[in-house]
């Protein structure tokens, strides 16, 4: 192979490496949700985190939801959830509860009545790395 057909074939493979990586950036920088197993705590509108509602998931596709109805008792719908692209969902016999992955983060977009009264869609969960062993 003379030295011509060897740096065209160079200049061939650098820029097939060159759009290959181009593409993994650009799917790693669009790529906003990432699903995380373990506790997620509620935050209230003004950025403090709270004890009024957290959400476990475990490695098992099941979850532990906890939501403080002030006066009322503890609701805690316990169940199985599935991952859509980016959407959670939990699936109990309370009903489901659609979330959406964004970061380390969910953010509730369609709970039950108790939870729409004490939490309210658009509240915000964070990802917490605590093993509580549950």
């Amino acid at each position: 192979m003379n030295k011509n057909k060897k740096i065209i074939l160079y200049e061939i493979i650098a820029i097939i490496l060159a759009i290959i990586i181009a593409v993994d950036i650009i799917y790693l920088i669009n790529k906003d949700y990432e699903l995380c197993i373990g506790e997620y705590d509620y935050i209230r509108q003004d950025g403090e985190y709270t004890t009024m509602s957290y959400l476990q998931l475990n490695k098992d596709k099941t979850f532990l939801y906890s939501i403080n109805g002030g006066n009322q008792p503890w609701m805690r719908p316990e169940g199985v959830y599935v991952v859509e692209d980016n959407k959670l969902i939990l699936l109990s016999d309370e009903g489901e509860f659609h979330f959406k992955i964004c970061n380390k983060k969910l953010i509730l977009e369609k709970g039950s009545e108790i939870s729409d009264e004490y939490i309210g869609n658009g509240a915000e969960y964070i990802f917490e790395m605590i093993d509580w062993g549950y």
